[in-house]
């Protein structure tokens, strides 16, 4: 089992307690050798379930709602996977409830709307236990997931600046070319030829500029918006103003 903080804790014990007393009180009249001869749920039964079905729905949307606020970006895709699990139980469990109503029978909950109900309340707890594992993990997770980011933007800052080191050797390459073809004109024209020197400067200049290593990317994070900044220079003290909220601060250390 994943490691919650305390929050995400409580979420998932009530969600296991509350669909797990609904999977009980159900299994306790669901024969698994005849099913089709199981007796159907009592009004108690049905009543214990609709108290925590009630609970368990009021749990999730507090977990849904709180999860909302904590951004996940490289995890969305599961996060999504997730909710939709969620749902598809929901949507089960209250299918089943109002099977017989939408119908237009008065019989009472059988065996297929047994197996629904369980069904919808097995995949409630296998999405609440993947959505609470990603959103509210222990601290360890969550200072695992910080350096995860971290690195992340050090990889994107690499790759920035490796995609501006190959446009400019782009531009570098079309000037030489450029200047070769004129060379080559102005050679056949009797013309006084452009010196090919100026080319072979540019091609190192060109070769010194791949060499250049990458910087270190240090990221801090803004007093003002609290989001990240990237800061490449190691300068300090380093004023840097904030692209989002145009906070100006200073970076001492």
């Amino acid at each position: 089992m994943a490691k919650f903080s305390a929050i995400g804790s409580f979420y998932f014990h009530l969600t296991l307690i509350t669909f797990g007393l609904i999977l009980f009180t159900i299994l306790k009249n669901f024969d698994f050798v005849n099913y089709r001869d199981s007796p159907a749920l009592t009004t108690t039964q049905v009543n214990f379930i609709w108290l925590f079905l009630i609970i368990g729905v009021s749990g999730v949307l507090a977990f849904l709602l709180n999860g909302y606020f904590i951004k996940t970006p490289k995890h969305y895709t599961r996060v999504g996977v997730a909710v939709v699990f969620i749902i598809i139980g929901l949507g089960a469990i209250l299918g089943m409830l109002f099977h017989d109503s939408l119908v237009g029978n008065n019989e009472s909950i059988g065996f297929y709307e047994m197996l629904g109900i369980m069904f919808g309340s097995f995949i409630i707890i296998v999405g609440s236990l993947a959505y609470i594992s990603i959103k509210f993990p222990d601290t360890t997770r969550i200072k695992y997931f910080k350096e995860a980011v971290k690195e992340e933007i050090r990889k994107r800052g690499e790759y920035e600046h490796n995609v501006r080191v190959w446009q400019t050797q782009l531009k570098k390459q079309k000037r030489i070319e450029e200047r070769k073809v004129k060379h080559v004109k102005a050679k056949k024209a009797g013309k006084q030829p452009i010196p090919v020197k100026v080319a072979s400067q540019e091609v190192q200049e060109l070769k010194e500029l791949v060499m250049t290593p990458v910087e270190d990317v240090a990221v801090v994070k803004c007093a003002k918006c609290q989001r990240s900044l990237k800061l490449t220079s190691t300068e300090r003290p380093l004023t840097i103003k904030c692209p989002y909220c145009e906070a100006i601060g200073v970076i001492r250390e």
